[in-house]
């Protein structure tokens, strides 16, 4: 749900005791400044905002008083703008004050998120530009609605694996794992890199595409639309673009929409799992997603160090050319990442795991890799 939607049945909900006069708001908090912010509150007859705060005399222009002030019999109807404390304030309002009128809230206890805390429509809408080149995404909508698919990430537990058994599996790889020996005997169906002008030049970029195009011809690739100029003389029909424009800490991403703006990876393994969901792949693995930089102090693949493979700020030996708070900022944000995709995934009834031998991450349950495919 966006923003636009929940304000919409707030304002239904409104209209329903437009006629009433005297109505009171209680609540002076973040919950009724966003009501008066978003809805249509104020078109109301608002006679005064109630709180028990004595030192506090106005709010939005409106009156302030404290319960015990009021004359309930003269009041129509009652706002109730506190989501926590709608319980205790109903159970006030009817046991001590003896309130007769109608007692209005606006969320369900169920309720994961405060109406507010959803995101705009706008803010997902991609720029005027780039809506064409997205709308080709929606062929890929639930196009593998309860299948599995497998992440292919480039972290050197990939060596330790037989990755033969993935060649009838649907997989998603990423980044760098075209280099990876088996990587043409593999199915691959999809590749996926986030947006690459942040850390490499355009020379690099276009070779990458080519690589990718070379090695896996059949494969569809999704980049950022923001790289789409850099790779324009090598790409194809094959080649697809996302918008990973949302915030990469944004709370309230909760729909993946490939035609619309997604959210901002820390890693790529991150994109390639909006891509799987979207896709409505039902069971999504991790492969070589060790993310094990921050008590390793090395940054690993499973190919050897390849200066032209390499980041701006990644060193020969591995090590990162940053401050350590940074790697320890980016990797807290990675992990909220993680959280928020096994949110959406569970709300998709798709199921997440960790497959890859070793490593730090601990979002996800682990799967055993070489059980997956015991009876092959």
């Amino acid at each position: 749900m966006y923003l636009n939607e929940s304000v919409k049945d707030i304002n239904a909900s409104l209209g329903n005791i437009k006629t009433l006069k005297k109505i009171a708001v209680w609540g002076i908090g973040e919950y009724a400044l966003n009501l008066v912010k978003y809805s249509d509150l104020l078109k109301l007859d608002i006679a005064f905002f109630v709180n028990n705060a004595p030192h506090i005399k106005q709010f939005c222009g409106k009156e302030v008083k404290s319960p015990d002030e009021i004359l309930w019999e003269e009041i129509g109807a009652v706002i109730v703008a506190s989501f926590y404390q709608y319980t205790e304030i109903r159970k006030e309002l009817l046991e001590k004050y003896n309130f007769k009128g109608k007692i209005v809230n606006f969320e369900e206890d169920s309720a994961e998120k405060l109406f507010y805390e959803h995101m705009a429509r706008e803010e997902v809408q991609p720029s005027f530009s780039h809506m064409k080149l997205l709308e080709r995404n929606h062929i890929f909508n639930q196009l593998h609605k309860k299948e599995r698919v497998f992440i292919l990430a480039c972290g050197p537990s990939v060596n330790q694996m037989d990755l033969s058994v993935l060649k009838n599996e649907y997989t998603i790889a990423l980044n760098n794992f075209y280099l990876h020996k088996d990587c043409s005997n593999l199915s691959c169906n999809y590749y996926c890199s986030p947006r690459m002008t942040t850390y490499y030049e355009e020379e690099y970029i276009q070779r990458w595409a080519e690589n990718v195009k070379k090695t896996l011809p059949n494969a569809k690739v999704f980049m950022d639309v923001k790289d789409k100029d850099m790779v324009a003389k090598v790409i194809n029909n094959n080649f697809f673009f996302v918008s990973n424009e949302i915030s990469p800490d944004c709370a309230y991403y909760e729909e993946i929409d490939l035609t619309q703006k997604i959210m901002a990876p820390w890693s790529a393994s991150v994109m390639c799992i909006q891509v799987a969901l979207y896709m409505g792949f039902s069971e999504i693995y991790l492969i070589g997603t060790e993310h094990d930089l921050v008590y390793t102090g090395k940054y690993s693949h499973f190919y050897a160090y390849n200066e032209e493979c390499s980041s701006k700020e990644e060193k020969s030996d591995g090590t990162f050319d940053v401050p350590y708070k940074n790697i320890l900022h980016s990797h807290a944000m990675l992990w909220k990442q993680y959280e928020l995709m096994d949110k959406l995934a569970v709300k998709k009834n798709a199921k997440i795991y960790n497959a890859t031998v070793g490593g730090a991450l601990d979002v996800f349950e682990r799967a055993d890799f070489k059980e997956l495919f015991k009876n092959m």
